[in-house]
C-alpha cells in the first residue's frame, strides 16, 4: 500500500494530497485526471479568450454580437503598439460559469490568419476560478496558406498556476493547434498535439505526451464540458505511466484510464479540487 501511495503522489499533476490508506486506487485515479484536466483547460481557456479578443471590435458590435467568452470584459486596442488588452476587472462571470479577473495582454505582429504571423500573450493579475495564471504564451501561424484551417505553433514558458492556499504548479509546453472555424463560433473545433512538462504542487516533476490528438468542441463548454471530446494523453513520472483516453467524440466528462494494466472508466470534474 505504501508503494501504491508513493506511485500516485508522483502522478498527481498539480499536487493534491495523497489519499488515506483505506482509500482505493480508483479514487486516487480520479484525482489525477481531475488535476490534469484543470490545468489543461485553464490554458485552453486563455487561447479561446485571446482568439475572441482579437476578433472583437466593440465600436462595431452590439453587446449581443460580442463573443460570449468575453462576457463583461473591456477590450481595448493600441494600434501603435499592436497591443490588445482584455480586462475582466475585479470579476466577470462567463456563460459557462467560470469567473475571471485581471487582464490578458496580447502583442501581435501580422494578420493572425496569415502564415508567419505571431502573437505573445501575457497576464496581469489574471485568475480563472480563483487560480492565478502566469507565464508567456507565444503563438505563431505555421499554416501553408490562408485557404485551409489555420494551424498555430504554441509554446508556453514560465507557466505557473497559484492556488488559494499558496501552493503552485508549473508548466512548460510546446504543441500545435488546428482551428476548424465554423460560421457559428459555438461550432468551432480545435485539435491539439504536442507535449508538456512541469512540477506539481508538491514539487514533483512530470511529463505529458499527446499520443492521439486532443479534440475540443467549443459547443460542449456551454454544458460545462471543458475537457477534450476525444484523444489520448500519456503521463510519465519516473518509471510510472498513466494513459487517459478521452473517448470517441461524445460531449461528456467520461474518460478511460489505464494504469499498471488496469483500465477503468471515470467521470471527472475539473473544478472538484481547484480550491486547494
Amino acid at each position: 500500500m505504501k508503494n501504491l501511495l508513493f506511485l500516485m503522489s508522483l502522478l498527481m499533476l498539480i499536487g493534491f494530497s495523497a489519499c488515506n490508506d483505506d482509500e482505493g486506487s480508483i479514487q486516487e485515479t480520479e484525482v489525477d485526471v481531475d488535476s490534469e484536466a484543470s490545468i489543461e483547460s485553464t490554458f485552453e481557456d486563455v487561447d479561446n479568450i485571446a482568439e475572441a479578443g482579437m476578433d472583437d471590435n466593440t465600436s462595431g458590435r452590439t453587446e449581443g454580437e460580442r463573443d460570449a467568452l468575453l462576457g463583461c470584459a473591456e477590450v481595448t486596442r493600441d494600434d501603435e503598439t499592436n497591443t490588445i488588452t482584455i480586462d475582466f476587472g475585479d470579476g466577470c462571470t462567463g456563460p459557462n460559469g467560470r469567473v475571471r479577473t485581471g487582464r490578458i495582454i496580447i502583442v501581435h505582429d501580422g494578420r493572425r490568419f496569415q502564415p508567419g504571423a505571431f502573437r505573445t500573450i501575457t497576464f496581469d493579475n489574471f485568475t480563472v476560478d480563483t487560480i492565478k495564471v502566469e507565464g508567456t504564451r507565444t503563438v505563431k501561424n505555421i499554416s501553408d496558406s490562408t485557404s485551409a484551417s489555420p494551424v498555430f505553433e504554441i509554446s508556453l514558458t514560465g507557466g505557473k498556476l497559484t492556488f488559494p492556499d499558496g501552493t503552485t504548479a508549473t508548466r512548460e509546453a510546446t504543441w500545435t493547434r488546428t482551428w476548424e472555424r465554423a460560421l457559428n463560433p459555438l461550432e468551432d473545433i480545435t485539435r491539439v498535439d504536442g507535449s508538456a512538462s512541469g512540477t506539481n504542487r508538491e514539487g514533483v516533476e512530470y511529463s505529458v505526451d499527446i499520443t492521439q490528438e486532443l479534440v475540443y468542441d467549443r459547443g460542449c463548454r456551454l454544458s460545462g464540458i471543458f475537457i477534450p471530446v476525444s484523444g489520448v494523453k500519456v503521463f510519465t513520472a519516473g518509471e510510472n505511466v498513466v494513459t487517459i483516453d478521452y473517448g470517441d467524440g461524445n460531449c461528456d466528462n467520461l474518460v478511460t484510464v489505464t494504469r499498471n494494466g488496469e483500465t477503468v472508466e471515470k467521470e471527472i470534474n475539473i473544478r472538484k479540487r481547484l480550491g486547494g
